[in-house]
């Protein structure tokens, strides 16, 4: 199935900032630099020197398939 990413973000948890990705090349990080976010609405990247004190707010969507004519 296809999905759609409506929203490319993420919630540091250390800084408590939210930092947004909003086109392909945007390379975002908080202002602790513990976390960056990349991709806008191409592709979701993360980076992140402590995992557990981010958390992902992205959006993405399921798209339904087309169906097939016989």
């Amino acid at each position: 199935m296809k999905t759609k990413i409506i929203r490319n973000s993420a919630k540091c948890h250390n800084c408590n900032t939210e930092i947004e990705s909003q086109h392909r090349w945007d390379y975002v990080s908080c202002p602790c630099l513990n976390i960056s976010v990349d991709g806008g609405l191409d592709y979701i990247r993360r980076s992140a020197k402590h995992i557990e004190l981010y958390e992902d707010t992205s959006i993405v969507v399921q798209l339904p398939e087309k169906e097939k004519k016989p």
